[in-house]
């Protein structure tokens, strides 16, 4: 199996700075989970970035079109990544098929359907869009009580809480 691959410091211009991610270009997108996982915990980074490309843009064209998956570097699968789309949209712009040909903008197609956009700003700069989790709704009174009761129990003192919001939906971690 020929895998390219590159390791790729978001957030910096200095290399061993920032934050560091493998992005990997699999020959294929029939790649099983317990093989992308392998090759994450292969390379030891806080994420693996696995990039197949949906739609190779023609020469006159200015955005491409891409799937990702995001393996953490304990073989867990995350529905997304900041730092792991920028270091993915690097190593795409630097990539042998792509270099010069002014893409614009990389749409990461994530594996829950959602859609990471990455745009190339004048200077070479990158701008990550990442998807909105759907707005939390707030807990029942009820709930809500239990809650400030528990903490106040916890900290052994009363705890000033003005509300108390319905989270991890949308965006939940998982093997």
């Amino acid at each position: 199996m020929l895998i390219s691959y590159t390791l790729v410091s978001a957030f910096t211009h200095s290399g061993f700075k920032g934050n560091p991610a493998a992005v990997v270009f699999p020959d294929t997108e029939t790649l099983q989970l317990s093989t992308l996982k392998s090759i994450a915990l292969n390379f030891n980074q806080p994420v693996t970035a696995f990039i197949t490309f949906l739609a190779f843009a023609d020469r006159e064209e200015k955005n491409l079109e891409a799937n990702a998956r995001f393996i953490t570097g304990l073989g867990v699968e995350i529905e997304l990544c900041g730092h792991g789309s920028i270091a993915a949209a690097k190593a795409i712009l630097e990539h042998p098929g792509f270099v010069g040909r002014n893409v614009e903008r990389i749409d990461l197609k994530t594996n829950n359907g959602r859609s990471i956009s990455v745009d190339v700003l004048q200077g070479g700069e990158l701008q990550v869009t990442l998807p909105a989790a759907p707005a939390p709704s707030l807990l029942s009174e009820e709930a809500t009580q239990q809650i400030k009761t528990i903490v106040d129990v916890a900290f052994g003192r009363h705890v000033n809480i003005n509300c108390v919001y319905e989270g991890g939906k949308g965006f939940q971690h998982g093997a």
